[in-house]
């Protein structure tokens, strides 16, 4: 197993050198470009699909020979119960295998925990409707070409301007910022985060950082989702301005939301 996991992080990051050198290259083509080339570095992680598989049964190799059950849970059952254990002297007798295991699967569900209760927030946004903005805002979706239902909240719970939700995604801007910016530039802050939506990037920054919390001990694939990151928000920020955003009214409502959060 140890072999095999080898094998697959030096192929995945060869191949996202090959991405990092392709992209470097592409630094004067569009941000898009870049983060769908990133993306697919990231899914290379995962792939091929039978990596998993292959983890599960190089476990069951770690079994006595009278195991008959297979699989993760008995695995830790022959850690926890001594029942499965012939001799107390295997207690201490642990392969690479086992150490890497028992290193990298509560690092894992540490991971999870950690991200699952800001996924499950984002998945259920509150606040209060939209208001005398809804004419804007749908005016916004019908410029940028997006037909996904999108809603627009005001809230306190979020500091900037956000795209929270998978499934039924919201536009989520702080309560009080709409009184510092102007309409031009509101508009133009909300359209950032619309093409958020139109470009589906909480979907891709979600299994992003699943993958990253799988292979939470690699600090490539850190560095990787923090690329990504930005791509994403360049490749959000030449929408803006291609979907007949003013520059100057956009630079500003970023100084202001900057000013905002301090």
């Amino acid at each position: 197993m140890t072999l095999v996991l080898g094998r697959h992080l030096l192929q995945s990051t060869l191949f996202a050198l090959i991405v990092g050198l392709l992209a470097l290259c592409l630094r004067r083509r569009g941000a898009a470009t870049r983060h769908m080339m990133w993306l697919i570095a990231v899914a290379k992680f995962i792939l091929p699909a039978t990596l998993l598989s292959l983890l599960g049964s190089s476990l069951a190799e770690l079994l006595p020979s009278n195991h008959i059950s297979v699989g993760v849970p008995a695995v830790l059952s022959r850690w926890i119960t001594f029942q499965a254990i012939s001799k107390p002297s295997e207690l201490t007798n642990i392969g690479g295998a086992d150490l890497l295991i028992l290193i990298w699967l509560p690092g894992c569900a540490v991971m999870f925990i950690v991200w699952l209760p800001r996924l499950w927030a984002s998945l259920n946004p509150s606040g209060s409707p939209e208001g005398p903005q809804q004419d804007s805002f749908l005016r916004l979706k019908q410029r940028i070409g997006l037909r996904r239902e999108v809603k627009l909240r005001f809230s306190d719970s979020v500091s900037e301007p956000v795209l929270a939700g998978l499934r039924k995604p919201t536009v989520m801007i702080p309560t009080g910022l709409s009184g510092r910016l102007s309409s031009a530039e509101l508009e133009s802050v909300i359209l950032h985060e619309l093409a958020h939506a139109k470009r589906r990037d909480n979907w891709t920054a979600a299994f992003a950082h699943a993958v990253t919390c799988i292979f939470w001990f690699y600090p490539l694939l850190w560095w990787i989702e923090n690329r990504l990151h930005r791509e994403r928000e360049l490749a959000c920020d030449e929408m803006v301005v291609r979907y007949g955003a003013s520059p100057e009214d956009y630079v500003a409502g970023i100084l202001k939301v900057c000013r905002f959060q301090l």
